[in-house]
């Protein structure tokens, strides 16, 4: 019999999850990822950045706060994914692991930024990894922070700006994200000024959408996306998934793929990360055998 679930319980430790937050966001170590993985994974060369870098940008993928997994071969092609609500971007970095173990996208490298830490209405207060304050989980779009989501979306123009600079075709740039790190993608990729090779949102939300229309970028206007949630998600409703969907499929006219989990709750599994394999692989094919 399954335990009964308390969604307000979940905001009763912050403490104790600002402070790994804290020490997960500071280390230099990777963390163990927040969410549940079943994926084998292998040593990888892993570059945390931190804020204040001061190395020159032709050694470093970006100035950004990040953990970084560079290319296995040729430097082609950048995936860059963004991290939910207290999490780090070492939370996801399995992703990459998982796929340099099977040789899968060698051209690309890998970029998992890191949320700055600051108060969070959700969290009491307190401080914690956030792209964005949120005021509610129970209507996730009363009193949208516009500014701080603006402002993290600029934040993730610029990390587009380095990897185009450092010569990568906008259009092999993947950009994606978990929770609210996946709205945040699907803002910062909507209106990048740069056309993208696509979208992910993976549990995720479409913040600002009563104003998206006037927001969405020339370039971008076509580009595809790919979502997917569970549906037994009681953090970021299943509801809301679908909303998004149909904004951005019926209202905006994109070409989105979506999929959807019965039993997934507000996590990801394993096949929803190979469901977006098979679309990363249209998306960024190799460019030599």
């Amino acid at each position: 019999m399954p335990l009964p679930f308390y969604p307000s319980l979940l905001y009763l430790l912050p403490p104790i999850v600002s402070a790994i937050s804290y020490l997960c966001y500071h280390s230099t170590l990777t963390p163990l990822s927040l969410i549940n993985s079943t994926f084998p994974l292998e040593e990888v060369k892993i570059i945390t950045t931190p804020i204040s870098a001061s190395t020159s940008a032709s050694t470093v993928m970006t100035s950004a706060a990040a953990i970084v997994v560079p290319a296995a071969t040729r430097h082609t092609a950048t995936f860059i994914f963004l991290h939910g609500l207290g999490d780090t971007g070492a939370g996801w970095s399995f992703v990459s692991e998982n796929f340099r173990l099977r040789r899968k996208f060698d051209e690309c490298s890998f970029i998992f930024p890191h949320a700055p830490m600051i108060p969070v209405t959700l969290n009491m207060g307190m401080r914690m990894p956030s792209w964005f304050n949120i005021a509610s989980l129970t209507n996730i779009q009363a009193a949208e922070d516009e500014a701080g989501i603006l402002g993290s979306a600029r934040n993730i123009h610029a990390i587009i700006e380095e990897q185009i600079d450092k010569g990568i075709s906008s259009e092999r740039i993947i950009l994606g994200g978990f929770s609210q790190g996946g709205a945040l993608a699907l803002l910062a990729g909507l209106t990048s000024k740069h056309k993208l090779g696509g979208i992910i949102g993976l549990s995720a939300w479409l913040p600002l959408h009563q104003k998206i229309e006037s927001l969405v970028s020339e370039e971008n206007k076509n580009t595809d996306i790919f979502q997917a949630h569970g549906e037994s998600d009681r953090t970021v409703q299943f509801n809301w998934g679908k909303l998004t969907k149909e904004i951005l499929q019926d209202k905006l006219g994109h070409n989105v793929e979506w999929h959807s989990y019965p039993l997934l709750e507000h996590s990801a599994d394993a096949q929803e990360i190979a469901d977006m394999e098979e679309w990363l692989h249209t998306r960024l094919p190799p460019t030599s055998s």
